[in-house]
């Protein structure tokens, strides 16, 4: 409430969308955003924003340590670069560790797993959840799937949930986001699709990724998911047309923010 209240007191203001972001305006034009996570700042801004908001924070409060250009924030390793920005989990990913299989369950795929299984497997799928959420939307198809075969999950979605931790751990990858020309004329372009009918009980599964693209066709992207939809349907084309219902949804939530 303290950083709130300091916060407004800059005329620095809270995000409609987001309540641990707020934005500094100077004549109307955004000029600066601070993102707060507990005790953790994250802020972007031009030279002004830096003398009227972010000094006259660290006057009021104890920093402890500050990096820019290349830094981790909660778990989220940020290099910034002439032409834009990269982020990555690689650090995190290093730190999975895959449930251990002997060769003898191995061999029963079919069979349910133990109340010691099921506790290891909902912990490491919420943990590729929370990569796929924040930087691998890559595999949210597979951890929406895994998700979804909690409660009847076999020995046969631990061993793909092992192999998609190896997949993880393997690979090095990257969000890049581009340095846009001017906020003020970008848009949204949003993408969407289906998979009938591919979960438990008829349940499909719809995917949208959403860009914030600006006048020279540079995309940011910036929201993501993969995820059952809400109602049963009977066909590839409606299950289409709920992905598309979701995520024009989810772009004009974001435009009106």
């Amino acid at each position: 409430m303290r950083v709130k209240s300091a916060l407004n007191s800059l005329s620095v203001k809270m995000c409609s969308l987001d309540n641990s972001l707020f934005i500094w305006k100077r004549n109307g034009k955004l000029e600066g955003l601070i993102c707060i996570y507990v005790d953790d700042f994250l802020w972007a801004g031009n030279a002004t924003f830096k003398k009227c908001v972010i000094d006259e924070l660290q006057k009021q409060f104890l920093i402890g340590s500050s990096a820019s250009e290349s830094f981790t924030y909660v778990g989220l390793r940020i290099k910034s670069f002439s032409d834009g920005i990269t982020i990555d989990q690689t650090q995190y990913a290093s730190s999975l560790v895959p449930v251990t299989i002997s060769s003898a369950r191995n061999m029963q795929r079919e069979s349910q797993l133990s109340e010691s299984e099921k506790t290891a497997y909902r912990a490491l799928v919420g943990q590729l959840n929370w990569m796929a959420t924040h930087t691998r939307p890559d595999i949210a198809y597979d951890t929406c799937e895994l998700s979804v075969a909690f409660s009847k999950a076999t020995v046969t979605e631990l061993v793909r949930l092992n192999k998609l931790v190896k997949r993880v751990k393997n690979e090095s990858l990257q969000l890049f986001f581009p340095r846009l020309h001017s906020f003020e004329t970008c848009s949204l372009e949003c993408y969407t699709d289906a998979a009938f009918a591919n979960l438990p009980n008829g349940g499909s599964q719809g995917g949208l990724i959403i860009f914030l693209k600006d006048d020279s066709g540079k995309k940011c992207p910036i929201f993501w998911q993969s995820r059952r939809l809400k109602r049963v349907v009977n066909s590839t084309l409606a299950a289409e047309t709920m992905a598309l219902i979701e995520g024009a949804e989810a772009a004009v939530y974001m435009a009106a923010g």
